[in-house]
């Protein structure tokens, strides 16, 4: 076919498509990669990442310092995640008829791509395909040796003989510069931060945050935060250089093109408020797929840009604003069975609390933990922090949290069990805080609904922790009436965990009975629930649980004067205790009370070495009630520990 048929009547003016990057700042780390690209002769680009994250600003950018190679310069939106997408037949035309070409619609796709690729033979172009939805779409067009083609898209794939590049959020000083691009530095009043924080260093929140300041001088840079705070109005967050599109609707273009069943997946990821593995995930999916299958699934979201993998770790994030996206997608009641899945999950496998070797491994953890389960495991959780770290829960700001967001869910939930759990999670963090007349109170309305709702293993639940009240106070006011109050709840509690079949529950309300007796000098009667709760411990494989209960033991024994008995339980925990190092809470003690056997047996020295040991370790975890004990006992034993 002749292809003088298509010239036009008129010389060419080559086009020039792709329009100057207008306000564009940072991203030198990924600029200077692709010029070094560039440089070694790659010209197939694929800048990948999630939505709004900023990769068509940086291929413009890129675009502008390289297009004086090229003599014709093409823009085109690919829609990759619109109902009707461009196809490569399409997409040739269009550059075609950029170049004036006479091509009609109707041409065989064969000779739409024989001309395509002539045209690009006898020209240098730039090609800037925007928005692709997968390779396939742009493949085609990597046909010319003359060509440059830069390609955005938020699916992950590689070019023939190209490079591809996952941009990621803007960093903390890149995100700073572009606000402060648009209102200067001084409107923001140091909260400059915080604002790019809760805009998920994206652009696309970003952009529409900073115009918000620089366009109305009564507005302020603390009641933006205050606003932003709210994850709704996040979501609403507008990009005035997309079109406007919020950054929900960006995230639902995502969601869409996504089957129902990864849809879901995806959605039950909310759960996990920071980082997670494989096993958490599968929890939260309720797949009985293997490794391979799992693995499957989080590639297809990884693929897609949808989550974050740490390569080094293995493990996975979402995005602060993805998670808002979906949480808001979400349904309450199945985000409680995902919540009761996971919590599940970590009571019985994925808890090994004590062998984090620091607070900050800890934290990590227990950041999980948080907003992954219910309030009887958070308060499990709280419980092993307070022993492990000696570091209570309201120092971390964990407990205020919980207030805040909680307080605004109480009267709104769709169900009963969802407002059960929005009380439980209250009486855990006002427990936390010594506050425990409101703890009494949440915790009875909390056992109200469950009664209600004839759960008899959360009713088992709330029963020990309203024992857990009584027994506190008990403690605190020398009132055994009160102690004696927190046995009937708990052998209410024993009663229904043993018909529920709840092994740890029924462990921990066996622990607690045995404490509430020792607290009445009942020692033998309190090592009767001790043996049973040690027994159900050890095989649920819980260590340090296991070893505070065997602890308990030692000092029921020590209490009573069996000092000999005693002496032979502590020695014996000493080798766990020397080598795991979450286990200094139980070491404390086992050092102070070993130091106080030896003591009674004439050995002073020693024992008063040994509890200055037990008081210097409490020191350092910051465990207030043994240091004070210890500090007691040495006055007592008149030995200098200064």
């Amino acid at each position: 076919m002749n292809q003088n048929i298509y010239l036009p009547s008129e010389p060419i003016v080559l086009p020039q498509q792709i329009p100057a990057p207008q306000g564009f700042v940072g991203r030198e780390d990924y600029l200077e990669e692709l010029h070094e690209w560039y440089a070694s002769g790659e010209r197939a680009f694929v800048l990948h990442g999630l939505g709004g994250v900023g990769k068509t600003a940086l291929v413009h950018k890129f675009a502008e310092e390289i297009k004086t190679d090229y003599d014709a310069h093409i823009y085109l939106n690919l829609q990759g995640h619109a109902n009707t997408s461009i196809s490569p037949t399409d997409a040739m035309l269009q550059i075609l008829h950029s170049f004036k070409q006479n091509v009609p619609a109707d041409t065989p796709s064969s000779e739409i791509e024989r001309l395509f690729v002539s045209l690009l033979n006898q020209h240098r172009v730039l090609l800037l395909m925007d928005n692709a939805k997968e390779r396939t779409q742009v493949e085609p067009l990597n046909k010319s040796k003359n060509t440059c083609l830069l390609v955005t898209s938020r699916e992950s794939f590689v070019l023939t003989g190209g490079k591809s590049r996952q941009i990621k959020q803007m960093s903390l000083n890149d995100a700073k510069t572009l606000l402060f691009s648009i209102a200067s530095e001084q409107r923001f009043e140091g909260q400059a931060d915080e604002l790019a924080h809760l805009a998920g260093y994206l652009p696309m929140a970003l952009l529409p945050l900073a115009a918000l300041l620089a366009e109305n001088e009564m507005e302020t840079a603390a009641n933006l935060v205050r606003k932003y705070q709210d994850s709704k109005h996040r979501l609403e967050l507008a990009d005035p250089n997309r079109a406007n599109l919020t950054v929900f609707a960006s995230f639902e273009l995502s969601y869409e093109a996504l089957n129902k069943e990864l849809q879901g997946h995806w959605r039950r990821l909310a759960v996990f408020p920071s980082d997670f593995d494989k096993a958490s995930a599968k929890a939260a999916f309720n797949v009985q797929a293997d490794v391979n299958g799992l693995t499957e699934i989080l590639k297809q979201l990884y693929k897609y840009n949808l989550i974050d993998w740490d390569d080094k770790t293995d493990r996975f994030r979402l995005h602060d604003l993805a998670r808002d996206f979906l949480l808001a997608k979400s349904d309450e009641t199945e985000l409680i069975k995902i919540h009761t899945r996971v919590a599940n999950f970590y009571k019985l496998v994925h808890l090994p609390l004590d062998k984090c070797n620091t607070l900050e491994d800890f934290k990590t953890r227990f950041d999980e933990i948080y907003h992954c389960c219910q309030a009887e495991l958070f308060y499990r959780a709280v419980f092993i922090l307070d022993k492990y770290t000696g570091r209570k829960l309201r120092y971390m700001g964990y407990s205020r949290r919980i207030i805040a967001e909680r307080q605004k869910l109480i009267g709104k939930s769709k169900d009963l069990q969802s407002e059960a759990f929005n009380y439980g999670s209250l009486a855990v963090a006002y427990k936390s805080l010594g506050e425990l007349q409101t703890a009494m109170e949440l915790y009875e309305k909390t056992l109200f609904i469950y009664r209600q709702l004839h759960l008899i293993d959360e009713i088992a639940i709330q029963l020990s922790n309203i024992g857990n009240i009584h027994s506190e106070l008990g403690r605190i006011n020398n009132d055994s009436t009160s102690t004696e109050k927190a046995i009937a709840f708990y052998e209410e509690s024993l009663s229904l965990s043993r018909k529920a079949g709840d092994k740890p529950t029924e462990a921990g309300t066996l622990n607690n009975i045995g404490l509430a007796y020792m607290q009445m000098e009942k020692f033998p009667k309190s090592r009767e629930f001790f043996s049973q709760a040690l027994q159900i411990q050890k095989g649920l494989g819980d260590e340090i649980l296991a070893c505070i209960i065997q602890s308990n033991i030692g000092i029921s024994l020590y209490h009573e004067d069996q000092l000999k008995s005693a002496q032979e339980i502590f020695n014996q925990m000493l080798p766990l205790l020397e080598t795991n190092p979450g286990h200094k809470y139980v070491k404390s003690r086992v050092l102070g009370y070993k130091g106080l056997i030896l003591y009674n047996f004439g050995e002073h020295k020693e024992g008063c070495a040994l509890v200055k040991e037990g008081l210097k370790i409490a020191c350092e975890i910051e465990e207030k009630l043994n240091e004070e004990f210890w500090r007691k006992t040495l006055v007592e034993m008149q030995c200098d520990f200064e």
